[in-house]
């Protein structure tokens, strides 16, 4: 798949390029998330549509709505009506899908899904015997399919693959967990490197290092083999994380240093907290040297593998 992800990244450096040439100022982090956008629709459903370069289709222009219209105060309340209220939430998500823009437009993303593997079905037997097979993680689910005949649906091999509607569950997970995390991701570095011109040379005088060294590496290669980009991205996290808190329920009651969870009990993690905390962290602000700090503790802060109550002084690990 790392073609299609090259592609819209040749595509977004061609964007950029033009940008800087005009010397215009620019919302950096929309443009981010029409390549995010892009790569996604590329990946997950073999889109050919360069949303960068303003080309639209019935998913591209439907993704981009809902993602328009999914607002932070939105996910808040899901959150809370989630954790406290779970049925109620099912009878709201029902009506929301008939009434909210947001159903009309996922309802768009999944109806148009399914034409898109309906389509890829009818085309298979010749893409296979011409060997122009797609690579996407689409095609890649519907190579796991489910029989349609409902007497497989029992058998071991039948509980092993996918049906259509399972396959497209799968595909909106990947677009929805990818499709604002990244985006963010990439505007909030651009961001810190922008502000921070020492630490921007090194990252690029360690890139232009590591392509002298290596032979045309892949991109996927380089991205695991530069120490200083991974540092730049952690940092990035830590100052700017995804979500400020996260929630876990506790499946079984637990006491640890002296506080005991109940079964049930629903635990606010404070990543942000965690994130900024001057237990761990020399400087709270930008520096690449917390990653080389937070490596040599060996503490999984920045993976969240313990959940840190700090007011009660509480590690439950």
């Amino acid at each position: 798949m790392m073609p299609l992800v090259d592609k819209s990244i040749n595509c977004l450096c061609s964007v950029l390029e033009d940008i800087n040439k005009k010397g215009q100022s620019v919302n950096v982090h929309k443009i981010y998330a029409q390549f995010t956008l892009e790569t996604i629709l590329a990946v997950a459903f073999g889109s050919e549509v360069n949303v960068l370069k303003g080309e639209g289709s019935a998913l591209s222009e439907a993704a981009n709505g809902f993602f328009t219209d999914l607002n932070e105060s939105f996910l808040i309340w899901h959150e809370i009506i989630d954790s406290y209220f779970p049925t109620l939430l099912r009878l709201l998500s029902v009506i929301g899908a008939r009434i909210l823009p947001l159903g009309r437009h996922m309802k768009v993303i999944n109806d148009t899904s399914l034409s898109i593997i309906k389509s890829r079905r009818e085309q298979q037997v010749e893409q296979s015997h011409n060997g122009n097979k797609r690579e996407d993680f689409l095609q890649l689910l519907m190579d796991a399919e489910a029989p349609d005949d409902p007497e497989n649906e029992s058998s071991i091999k039948a509980s092993c693959v996918l049906t259509d509607k399972q396959i497209v569950g799968l595909c909106l997970d990947f677009m929805l967990a990818g499709q604002e995390t990244t985006s963010s991701l990439l505007a909030f570095t651009s961001y810190l490197l922008a502000i921070n011109p020492q630490e921007q040379e090194e990252l690029c005088q360690a890139i232009d290092d590591y392509y002298q060294e290596n032979e045309n590496p892949s991109l996927y290669d380089a991205s695991q083999s530069i120490p200083y980009l991974d540092w730049v991205i952690q940092e990035t996290l830590r100052i700017y994380p995804p979500a400020p808190t996260m929630v876990r329920l506790c499946n079984e009651t637990c006491t640890m240093n002296g506080v005991t969870t109940p079964e049930g009990c629903r635990i606010i993690i404070p990543i942000l907290k965690i994130h900024m905390s001057p237990e761990y962290w020399d400087q709270p602000k930008f520096s690449i040297q917390n990653g080389l700090v937070q490596k040599a503790r060996r503490v999984g802060i920045l993976r969240l593998t313990f959940l840190l109550v700090q007011d009660q002084g509480v590690v439950l690990e």
